[in-house]
């Protein structure tokens, strides 16, 4: 037995139906009831964030393009 915690996460339908809302892909969603979780190990250094945040803007702005081609 170990002293690490664990998250449980119950799955509900309604949770589902959000998840499609937000465009979230049917293979990706979970299945409905209970989830298991051991939460992360690893702690991010501010470094690697300012290092990251150019690449995430980035990609969310094309990410945002290719929303707004589909819905032309």
């Amino acid at each position: 037995m170990t002293d690490e915690k664990i998250i449980e996460v119950q799955v509900t339908a309604e949770d589902l139906e959000k998840m499609k809302a937000d465009c979230i892909s049917e293979k990706d969603l979970p299945e409905l009831g209970p989830k298991r979780y051991r939460p992360a190990r690893h702690i991010v250094k501010d470094t690697d964030n300012d290092e990251l945040r150019p690449i995430m803007e980035r990609e969310r702005t094309e990410e945002s393009g290719a929303k707004e081609k589909l819905a032309a």
